[in-house]
């Protein structure tokens, strides 16, 4: 793709979002409300299991579960709303393709909506931590999510594109969240998981977002391990988005082929 279109693209994507979060104040402030919710869950959660876990841990745990959900839906239930709308086909004839469209258009959104929802944990960041610690474990958290999340958007494209290919909407969705929360320890921990799903989860970007959590608040001598984590993080993001971009480029020539 042209810079110029990728740039254009990008372009259309935050000032869309920028539309709806201006237009839209209770949608904002859900935006800012989910995590504190999910949090809670997390540590109800956490508490009847018995699990040492720290509310530093759940701040990153909770940025995990609600960052997941939003890219798989972000970009595959984009697609959906838009055939429901009957605006498919203008994308259609964007010639970047309808799924190139919804993923670039998508980078503002996910760049800026993980940032509220990163910040809106600062406050209380403050009170557990030092002001100058807590904003370096916020720029620390918002920087692990969005390396950490990034192997998903390709996965996302794909999945929005067998969602447009099938016309099931709904099973591609629900199915995949639940896999990908429940096998990476966001909401239980791997420890726990029968053996299948702690081998899924050794392929999952998310498992190494919550094995990172604990790594943030620990001394100078991990981050190495931390390091070791990013790579991994990265190794991972390219694999996913290699693979499932070749995946979701030959569902997009059948979706085309059969019509939107």
């Amino acid at each position: 793709m042209e810079v110029g279109k990728f740039v254009n693209l990008l372009r259309a994507g935050l000032y869309f979002e920028t539309c709806i979060l201006k237009n839209n104040k209770g949608l904002f402030i859900a935006l800012l409300a989910r995590p504190y919710l999910v949090l809670a869950m997390l540590h109800f959660l956490h508490q009847q299991l018995g699990t040492a876990t720290t509310l530093k841990d759940l701040v990153l745990l909770s940025l995990t579960v609600t960052g997941s959900i939003d890219v798989l839906w972000d970009i595959a239930g984009r697609g959906i709303i838009l055939r429901m709308q009957g605006t498919l086909p203008y994308y259609a004839v964007v010639p970047e393709g309808v799924l190139t469209s919804l993923t670039v258009t998508f980078i503002p959104r996910y760049l800026l909506e993980n940032l509220f929802k990163t910040l809106i944990f600062l406050p209380l960041l403050i009170i557990l931590l030092e002001p100058a610690m807590a904003l370096g474990y916020v720029a620390s958290t918002y920087i692990l999510i969005i390396l950490g999340l990034l192997p998903l958007v390709g996965l996302s494209a794909f999945l929005a594109g067998l969602a447009l290919l099938t016309k099931e909407e709904s099973p591609w969705l629900e199915w995949i969240t639940p896999l990908i929360l429940l096998a990476s320890g966001a909401l239980f921990p791997v420890s726990v998981l029968p053996c299948w799903l702690r081998a899924i989860s050794k392929l999952l970007p998310t498992t190494y977002i919550v094995e990172a959590s604990n790594l943030l608040t620990r001394a100078l001598k991990a981050k190495s391990v931390l390091g070791s984590i990013i790579i991994a993080i990265a190794l991972l993001s390219i694999a996913y988005n290699a693979v499932f971009s070749k995946l979701a480029k030959r569902t997009e020539e059948k979706l085309l082929a059969r019509g939107v």
